[in-house]
């Protein structure tokens, strides 16, 4: 490391986005002495840290664990940053009717670094549902919103997405992902079977600042004996919402994230 960058170092700091950085790529709850060894420290120089992250609602232990896990606190600080919060205010009635409409969940997605988030969803007020709740994270290239972002990138936000997954993905995966990527980009949506769950399939429409693909609106869409609406008019309408929110980025009448 440079002089300058060592003179300017805050190793408590260093430790503690060490474990948060560590926590957030995971699903599963982490023991303070499995953080230690993946972080190749002691247990003894986490322990003071891992109780200060707890007591500060940054990380906690699920009923039944004694391992850790990150809580929804850093995603709530980052939504309620202006720009974010002013489109979340904006697109959640919107996103509220489309769910009324259809009686469909949907939800509104970003890319961070190498992963797929949620920041925010609409409940179907129906009695069978699919939902994804908000922060719910996942692997860009395994994502119908990664689809639509990624078809929808510039040439170079694409550059970066390639180099953020580029390492963690099969290439098959990835030659497959960015197959499906260009149709995305070829219709203006996804359309397509989940691959987590069966029966489902997902729609997914961007959501644009000018040229620039800010966000992915997506549905979970459940097939139903007695549909309320048929697939091809809840697209049209979820298209439509997705037109209105970037109508409204790119006009600056909402900040864009």
């Amino acid at each position: 490391m440079a002089e300058t960058d060592t003179r300017y170092r805050a190793p408590a700091l260093e430790k503690g986005l060490d474990i948060l950085e560590l926590l957030s790529g995971l699903h599963t709850p982490l023991t303070s002495s499995e953080i230690a060894d993946r972080l190749l420290r002691s247990k003894a120089e986490l322990y003071r840290m891992l109780h200060v992250l707890e007591g500060r609602g940054y990380v906690e232990k699920p009923d039944g664990s004694d391992g850790y896990v990150v809580t929804n606190k850093l995603l709530a600080l980052g939504t309620e940053r202006k720009p974010v919060a002013d489109l979340l205010e904006y697109a959640l009635p919107l996103m509220r009717e489309l769910s009324e409409l259809s009686r469909q969940s949907c939800h509104l997605a970003v890319r961070s670094g190498s992963e797929l988030v949620v920041i925010a969803r609409a409940e179907t007020p129906g009695a069978i549902s699919y939902s994804v709740r908000v922060g719910y994270k996942r692997p860009f290239a395994e994502t119908a919103s990664g689809r639509v972002i990624y078809a929808h990138a510039s040439d170079a936000d694409r550059a970066r997405i390639d180099a953020a997954i580029g390492t963690e993905s099969p290439r098959n995966a990835l030659a497959q992902f960015r197959r499906e990527a260009k149709v995305a980009g070829e219709r203006g949506f996804w359309q397509g079977e989940s691959a987590q769950v069966a029966a489902v399939t997902d729609l997914s429409a961007p959501v644009m600042n000018g040229e620039t693909c800010v966000a992915a609106l997506t549905m979970p869409f459940i097939a139903r004996r007695k549909p309320v609406r048929s697939r091809d008019k809840v697209l049209a309408d979820l298209r439509g919402v997705a037109r209105t929110l970037s109508g409204a980025l790119t006009s600056g009448s909402v900040a864009a994230p």
